[in-house]
């Protein structure tokens, strides 16, 4: 299975709150709506604060907001985030 098969369905239906998110180093993102231009900067600010660490996938939803699907979005359909933990349970090769 390949990353291009990680879909916002699949994250939401398998990623678990305490996997840990970090930033895709090679993916780059400006945010269109006025909702997702305010969540963004905290989602970086939270990745970036866990440093190797990441941020928990249950905090990244939080701070969504009433956007639930937001990070999962961010995840799987735009992939500026990644989930080591998810692709190594979804048997995903590192693209």
């Amino acid at each position: 299975m390949t990353k291009k098969l990680l879909t916002r369905a699949i994250v939401k239906q398998r990623i678990q709150d305490g996997d840990r998110v970090f930033l895709a180093g090679d993916k780059h993102y400006t945010p269109a709506t006025a909702d997702h231009k305010q969540c963004w900067p905290k989602i970086i600010a939270a990745v970036e604060k866990g440093g190797e660490r990441g941020a928990m996938y249950s905090t990244l939803r939080a701070i969504g907001g009433s956007n639930k699907e937001y990070a999962a979005y961010l995840i799987g359909q735009l992939q500026v985030l990644q989930c080591p933990a998810l692709e190594d349970r979804l048997g995903l090769m590192s693209a």
